[in-house]
């Protein structure tokens, strides 16, 4: 609870610029008058919303700051050159989100079903990351509908940037007329730079503890939504209320089931989570670990939590280790509840996110 926010996730790189600058996305259909077979096309409305509190550090920040109350989102860092990661995830992140909170879902999914390149949103995110003028970046993709501007302080003003088009062909003249689609998407863009992997982050590990479902759990369990982000944020006064113990020096909170017999763990708080099993094939756990008689299982759950950017790119990296003929052990991969008991005997047990990658556990509360 009392570590800093970027020392978690990364660190900033430029204290000249702000923190997180956020931009606004309005979606217009332009129609009549234009030169589209369809008799309509979209363009994008792009505001750089100014007059923000100079007090906002973190992407979680313009969520408290701004009142954001309603809508989902996902996480996208930015390397050097405009490097990101499987835009076909986030996209499949958005549009099941969505779905889940009955938002339309036509922001992210056109007529003619749009590549990874082409994604609007993709396109969208580029454009404002480069206005940040940001070597590298974490983007927070919001989308919501417009009921926070109601609570915004006066100062607070949206600039106009650019119209940016679904196609360079697209054109209208005097004649069109333009409809505002309701709801819109808010890019915040943090100024982040990954940890280095000499961080103890890395090299030492983290210390954890369980939070009891009936306490902390997601509303939405399979959407990534700001309710989520206003919960977590209420940590300290929930905690404080359910008069629950910290352990010292705690760098994740793990999600479980309700029942404190036979309890499950789901995900952590930002991250998902993996079990480390080291199975003996005939049964015989007094023998030596060898290529011949064990081989590694890897767990990970399903149901119940989110399911990472990270997860994906873990998963996927397992195919590798079936081509290394180097290998010690033979390994299998299974999606299953995790009991909390089964996570202090593994092997390993290793918590991974899309800002952080992957990194060991070295502690569930307060036993190694």
């Amino acid at each position: 609870l009392s570590t800093n926010y970027m020392s978690v996730y990364g660190k900033r790189v430029d204290v000249s610029v702000d923190a997180v600058q956020v931009f606004r996305i309005k979606k217009i259909k332009v129609v009549d008058g234009c030169n589209d077979d369809r008799g309509f096309f979209m363009k994008y409305r792009v505001e750089k919303i100014k007059g923000l509190s100079k007090e906002i550090l973190t992407l979680d920040d313009v969520v408290l700051d701004m009142k954001i109350e309603q809508g989902n989102y996902t996480v996208v860092p930015i390397y050097e050159n405009n490097k990101t990661m499987l835009w076909n995830h986030h996209k499949r992140r958005m549009i099941e989100s969505a779905t889940v909170l009955s938002y339309p879902i036509d922001w992210f999914v056109d007529e003619e079903e749009q590549n990874e390149e082409n994604w609007i949103v993709r396109k969208l995110t580029k454009y404002c990351y480069n206005e940040s003028n940001l070597n590298t970046a974490r983007t927070r993709i919001i989308y919501t509908n417009d009921s926070y501007k109601d609570n915004l302080k006066e100062e607070v003003n949206f600039e106009f940037l650019k119209d940016i088009y679904e196609n360079d062909e697209s054109i209208s003249n005097e004649s069109s007329q333009e409809e505002e689609i309701d709801l819109e998407i808010l890019i915040c863009v943090e100024d982040w730079s990954p940890l280095h992997p000499d961080n103890k982050l890395y090299t030492i590990g983290v210390n954890t503890q369980t939070m009891p479902g009936n306490i902390f759990y997601r509303t939405f369990t399979k959407s990534k939504s700001i309710d989520w982000v206003l919960t977590r944020n209420s940590r300290k006064s929930i905690i404080n209320s359910n008069s629950i113990e910290i352990y010292d020096n705690v760098y994740e909170f793990l999600l479980t089931s309700d029942s404190n017999d036979n309890q499950v763990v789901y995900e952590g708080f930002g991250t998902n989570i993996f079990s480390v099993q080291l199975i003996y094939d005939d049964d015989n756990s007094n023998n030596n670990e060898s290529e011949n008689n064990t081989h590694l299982k890897i767990i990970t759950p399903n149901e119940n939590g989110l399911i990472c950017i990270a997860r994906h790119i873990a998963i996927d990296s397992l195919s590798y280790f079936e081509k290394d003929q180097q290998k010690k052990y033979q390994i299998t991969f299974e999606e299953a509840d995790i009991p909390l008991e089964d996570l202090f005997s593994s092997k390993e047990v290793i918590l991974c996110s899309a800002s952080r990658g992957i990194f060991p556990v070295i502690n569930i509360n307060n036993k190694p």
